[in-house]
């Protein structure tokens, strides 16, 4: 299939430019948009995997000592991080692996730098920032980056776009990395971690998702008499 957005799906490249072009999904092959569930969840939900299944899952992919990975004896640091920061631990892991390459590239193991913090495409080492140990890494990603900025609704810096992985249109990626792939490649790792345990984490929150540009109040909870945030 080809798509234009992610959420329309199309058999030919002629129909998905057609619909393009004109503003439709006419021609799509889903009447209903779909949204990558991994793509969407917001980094404030809480992670049903745990520690163990972190280390095991690493170890499936035979990363089982720290020479062959630096997220290898990471896996409570990750949960931690959770629960101190009420960022999804399963998304900080996918996020690593992709950034890191499995915590294989020259910035995880020279610099515990996992995540590709202020590496610029022009100057990846230099550029980037470095840490005295990969939990110090971690923790700053949780703490720093998406408490008080990516997540942060109101960062002054103008870096929240939604709380989700997403893409260039909303969400983390839209200035997190100049991949416009990005969120759909941690996506595609959150997927794998989560078929290895058995899909623990799908599905296990309801996920609104707002499709206008109309103005809509966020309330405290899911019902019409919460208190509106």
């Amino acid at each position: 299939y080809y798509s234009f957005d992610g959420n329309y799906f199309y058999k030919t490249i002629e129909d998905m430019l057609d619909d393009y072009k004109t503003n439709t999904t006419n021609k799509a092959v889903n009447v209903i948009p779909y949204y990558n569930y991994y793509m969407y969840s917001p980094v404030r939900t809480d992670s049903n995997i745990t520690a163990d299944d972190i280390k095991n899952f690493l170890e499936s992919r035979g990363y089982s000592n720290e020479e062959k990975s630096a997220l290898v004896g990471e896996h409570l640091t990750f949960i931690d991080a959770e629960e101190k920061y009420a960022v999804n631990a399963a998304i900080s892991l996918s996020t690593a692996i992709n950034e890191s390459g499995w915590g294989t590239s020259s910035l995880a193991k020279n610099k515990n730098n996992l995540f590709g913090h202020s590496a610029y495409d022009s100057s990846v080492m230099t550029s980037a920032s470095g840490y005295n140990t990969v939990a110090d890494c971690i923790y700053r990603h949780a703490y720093y980056y998406i408490n008080t900025l990516f997540a942060e609704t109101k960062d002054i810096s103008g870096n929240y776009f939604g709380s989700h992985l997403g893409n260039k249109n909303s969400g983390i990626n839209v200035k997190y990395a100049s991949d416009p792939y990005w969120g759909e490649k941690i996506a595609a790792v959150y997927r794998s971690l989560d078929a290895y345990v058995d899909y623990k984490d799908y599905n296990s929150s309801k996920i609104g998702i707002k499709v206008s540009d109309a103005s809509v109040s966020v309330m405290k909870d899911a019902k019409s008499d919460s208190k509106e945030l």
